[in-house]
């Protein structure tokens, strides 16, 4: 009897090797021409004699549009095309395939489209929309990535990663996300196949940048300074998305008082001036509190002034008789108004 298990163990150990032989690993996302079979040897890395006897296997035609290929919708075609999965491991969630546009793009187009700025390039995606080239891919990444910031989008990028996006003849292009899209610096690997061969792998950079109007400071200005219109220009820059997030709406600078001093050509940033006064003391505050699904609302008068986003101590009203009257902390949310979190 313990020889029979032995040797059932030993089968199951070389079964198992066995399998894991030969696989079949689904790409993030792949483009292909519309109108044409897609099949195996487009979505997926094939390793081993049996995954590659696959590689024609048609999966799916491609349509004129993005569409997802599942797992289970591979797996199912290769059973039907006569595979083994017991010996072939099929890895992946799915594969987003994208259309190629028939577009033959020079190199010298990189240069028309971009502006040059030392060794810096910056690049408006948007006119690469539609393009296969590598670089048109990972301009599409990056705008999906900030398709919701409603800002003109420019992407910065040196002249040497620029170069390892040029498109080369004879290899197809893989781009692969190496970091978050919506980071300050994005990191790339850009994948060069031939067949189905990989024949390069080259990281790199790139920095997206939203094209904002800006009050810029005119002169030295110091704090407890109140802006006037001279005081500042309204200029277009480029920003990072976290600087875009920090900076004062140009329309709403003019008449505040300024927190911190501000060189002259710094851009105007929101925590560089003094915060609007919501509630003041003594002011009647409605004050509203959340337990679960209900929802209570007081008054209370505020014991200290406080701007939005502010929690200050005010003291509930209602009752004449003192010993009801009670403190309470409470975030500012706007004029009048307060949340107890």
């Amino acid at each position: 009897m313990r020889i029979a298990r032995l040797l059932i163990a030993t089968l199951a150990a070389v079964l198992a090797g066995t399998a894991a032989a030969d696989s079949v690993t689904l790409r993030t996302s792949v483009r292909v021409a519309a109108g044409r079979d897609v099949v195996l040897a487009d979505i997926a890395t094939l390793d081993g004699a049996a995954a590659e006897k696959l590689a024609a296997t048609v999966i799916v035609r491609a349509d004129s549009g993005a569409f997802e290929i599942s797992l289970e919708k591979v797996r199912q075609r290769l059973v039907d095309a006569g595979a083994d999965l017991r010996t072939l491991e099929v890895r992946g969630e799915k594969t987003v395939v994208r259309p190629a546009a028939l577009v033959k793009e020079p190199p010298a187009r990189i240069a028309t489209t971009a502006i040059e700025r030392d060794a810096i390039t910056v690049v408006d995606p948007s006119l690469y929309a539609g393009n296969a080239t590598p670089l048109a891919i990972a301009c599409e990444l990056v705008r999906n990535a900030h398709a919701d910031a409603g800002s003109v989008l420019r992407i910065e990028i040196s002249r040497e990663d620029l170069d390892e996006l040029a498109p080369a003849a004879g290899l197809r292009h893989e781009i692969v996300a190496k970091s978050s899209l919506a980071a300050e610096r994005v990191e790339l690997e850009v994948v060069g196949y031939r067949d189905h061969e990989v024949v390069s792998r080259n990281r790199v950079r790139l920095s997206p940048k939203f094209e904002r109007e800006v009050a810029v400071a005119e002169g030295d200005n110091r704090r407890g300074t109140t802006l006037s219109s001279a005081s500042f220009r309204i200029e277009k820059r480029l920003v990072s998305p976290t600087e875009a997030a920090r900076l004062a709406d140009p329309a709403s600078v003019a008449g505040r008082a300024l927190a911190q001093t501000v060189p002259a050509g710094t851009a105007i940033r929101a925590d560089h001036l003094t915060k609007e006064i919501a509630v003041r003391r003594n002011d009647r505050v409605l004050v509203r509190r959340e337990i679960g699904m209900v929802a209570i609302e007081l008054e209370a008068v505020a014991l200290e002034d406080g701007a939005a986003g502010e929690t200050i101590a005010l003291e509930t009203t209602g009752s004449r008789r003192v010993r009801d009257q009670r403190r309470v902390n409470a975030e500012i949310t706007g004029h009048g108004r307060a949340v107890i979190r």
